[in-house]
């Protein structure tokens, strides 16, 4: 199993990350979005064992037409018709 990198089967996903510090809580709730791939977005329950997290939650896969269509989902972007300059107007 890759370190940080989201796993799944059906609707249940894992993942263990080693960005852990002391500040870290030792139990508490995230959430996960999964860029390519399934595109995951589920909730669940983070461990801390000493510079590890371990996530286990319940997902669902999306599916999109085009990758920029999920990664503007999983980033909760968008498209826009105006131009930089017109956005840098907008006050």
């Amino acid at each position: 199993m890759a370190l940080n990198q989201v796993h799944g089967f059906l609707f249940v996903y894992w993942i263990v990350r080693d960005t852990a510090t002391k500040s870290t809580p030792k139990l508490s709730f995230g959430w996960v979005r999964e860029l390519g791939g399934y595109w995951r977005k589920g909730k669940g329950i983070q461990i801390k064992i000493g510079k590890y997290i371990v996530q286990v939650g319940v997902c669902k896969k999306h599916t999109f037409d085009s990758d920029e269509d999920g990664t503007l989902d999983a980033l909760e972007g968008r498209l826009l018709s105006a131009t930089t300059t017109e956005i840098g107007e907008w006050h």
